[in-house]
């Protein structure tokens, strides 16, 4: 793969990784890759060239608004940015989420 990258680059191609997952779960394959154009968290984190073009983030109100929905509920939810993830409470679902990621 690392020279089927290097192949592209040396025919003036620029490879783009696209993928559901944030930056920081894909640092390994950027790293081997050298691929520093992406397309990440599902199009919410967009960087060309190694500088961030495209960043969307949840307006605060909203994070409000899930929040107390969630705490009204009795469930948990998880948010993420380009850095790091967060869980709000340990749950049995959250528990069998993770298991499958490991």
């Amino acid at each position: 793969m690392i020279k089927a990258v290097a192949q592209l680059k040396a025919n003036d191609v620029l490879p783009v990784i696209a993928t559901g997952r944030n930056i920081f779960e894909i640092k390994n394959v950027i790293q081997q890759t050298q691929i520093d154009t992406l397309v990440s968290a599902n199009g919410a984190y967009i960087v060309l060239r190694g500088k961030p073009v495209d960043v969307t983030e949840i307006p605060k109100d909203v994070i409000k608004r899930l929040t107390a929905l969630v705490k009204n509920h009795d469930d948990a939810y998880a948010t993420l940015n380009n850095q790091t993830d967060r869980i709000n409470r340990m749950i049995d679902n959250v528990k069998k989420s993770l298991s499958l990621h490991q």
